[in-house]
């Protein structure tokens, strides 16, 4: 292997791929596009793949994805069933990830364009306040805070959050936000387990050690760390928490978006499109006739 490619990959094999899906109909096309999207830019990487069992039969299996990861030459992957949604995936990779760098993506995106994962994994090697990058759905657009419903907590009074690039950061273009929710993001695992204090509880912990089933949705991750973060938004300037959080969007401002969502639901109708569903709708209409069989 040339040096550079060596170089590279010790890079980029510190990034632990984890994907989250749920019975839908064609449940395996949405991880073929999204593995295909990928174009082989992650393949020094592990996969971790974690399917809700709820929709399953007792005699199912997921060997359809093990067999797009072989289709795909993908050697260092696992494919496993997990109870209680993305709340529970959440806390199982926990301990199933032994990287320092998690890539968090729900079954359903592509990326229409890649990032440059070893710039990436650099600014989160040489500037410890990076914690985590999103790749945001839509434009980077120079707007604040981006919370206006009040499930998560109501406005942020007094709080000035600009979208800006973070001059410190100088391996790729990083604007610092105040923002969370569970699109796709790179993330370090030691920030993983700091927002699992605040969605996994004493009681949760014991109950899912016992066997038993609990806390299905993405409210569950995205409501209680939103709330978290608003707190602190609240009660402090942005100047004095925003590298307790650490939070980031990849690219500059005014970058148009690098992921789209192929809606494996089907919640968004034509009429409900986002700049998202309709880059997904693009890719996929592109490259279906590309994918491996």
């Amino acid at each position: 292997m040339h040096l550079a490619n060596q170089v590279m990959n010790k890079h980029i094999s510190k990034i632990t791929v984890v994907i989250t899906g749920h019975k839908v109909l064609t449940y395996s096309q949405y991880i073929k596009y999204l593995i295909h999207s990928l174009t082989g830019s992650l393949d020094s990487c592990k996969f971790i793949v974690y399917y809700d069992k709820s929709g399953f039969k007792d005699t199912d299996n997921l060997d359809q994805i093990v067999d797009i990861f072989k289709l795909y030459n993908i050697s260092n992957y696992e494919v496993k069933f997990a109870q209680g949604g993305l709340h529970t995936m959440f806390y199982h990779l926990l301990t199933d990830v032994k990287t320092p760098y998690v890539l968090f993506l729900e079954h359903d995106w592509i990326f229409n364009k890649l990032p440059n994962w070893q710039n990436i994994v650099k600014a989160m090697d040489n500037n410890n306040f990076v914690k985590c990058i999103y790749f945001k759905k839509s434009r980077n657009v120079a707007y604040n805070i981006p919370w206006s419903n009040d499930v998560f907590g109501g406005d942020i009074q007094n709080n000035d959050v600009k979208l800006e690039t973070d001059p410190r950061v100088i391996e790729c273009d990083l604007i610092s936000c105040a923002y969370w929710c569970n699109n796709p993001f790179i993330c370090t695992l030691k920030q993983m387990k700091v927002w699992s204090t605040i969605i996994h509880d004493k009681s949760y912990k014991k109950l899912i050690a016992s066997g038993i089933v609990c806390g299905y949705g993405s409210a569950c991750v995205e409501g209680p760390i939103i709330r978290a973060f608003k707190r602190d938004l609240d009660s402090s300037p942005w100047s004095d928490i925003r590298d307790k959080w650490g939070v980031y969007l990849y690219g500059d401002v005014g970058m148009e978006p690098i992921i789209g969502h192929t809606d494996g639901s089907r919640r968004y109708v034509r009429e409900r499109y986002s700049p998202s569903e309709q880059i997904g709708t693009d890719w996929v209409n592109k490259n279906k006739h590309q994918l491996k069989y």
